[in-house]
């Protein structure tokens, strides 16, 4: 499968990734059979969140044992450090993992909202200890708002973004 470099992160990933709000909808079986035959067709990149349910448990169950050349991302909404904090440490306890590659402010998509995770004791000041700690390795954003994700790209800590727009669907940078 083609390879591509997430954003400015310099990781290499599959051109097509795996994104884990489906299989919060089946089993924890019929999920590791998926998950595993994306792995066999040459996926590299898991994308999940703390807010997908049990969707991290299933990631977990299915990269048990198979953690080498896979770039695991994962999302928390928690507009505060310590909830960040809190969020980083379970993914990575569901999933079984030390380090999650990337992990992602998840849906910032209003002022207010952006204030709140990028002011004094905000999630992005729990993201940035996280990555200085070590749990964490690169850093990003997403949003639905395409006006505030080109604005928050400019900020130096992150350095993959996503956003949804209705008409043109998901874009990476």
């Amino acid at each position: 499968m083609r390879k591509v470099v997430l954003g400015k992160s310099g990781l290499e990933v599959s051109a097509v990734g795996f994104g884990g709000i489906p299989i919060q909808r089946i089993s924890v079986d019929e999920a590791v059979r998926v998950i595993r035959r994306a792995l066999s067709l040459g996926v590299t990149f898991i994308d999940t969140a703390a807010g997908y349910s049990d969707s991290q448990q299933k990631v977990g169950a299915a990269i048990k044992g198979r953690r080498d050349g896979l770039v695991l991302a994962s999302k928390s909404g928690a507009p505060t450090r310590d909830g960040l904090l809190r969020d980083v440490e379970r993914s990575q306890q569901q999933m079984g993992v030390d380090v999650i590659d990337l992990y992602q402010l998840h849906s910032v998509s209003d002022r207010a909202g952006w204030e709140r995770v990028s002011g004094p004791g905000g999630a992005l000041e729990g993201l940035m200890e996280a990555r200085d700690a070590g749990h964490v390795g690169h850093v990003g954003v997403t949003s639905h708002n395409l006006g505030l994700a080109l604005e928050m790209i400019e900020h130096p800590a992150f350095e993959t973004w996503c956003r949804r727009c209705a008409n043109s669907g998901w874009a990476s940078s």
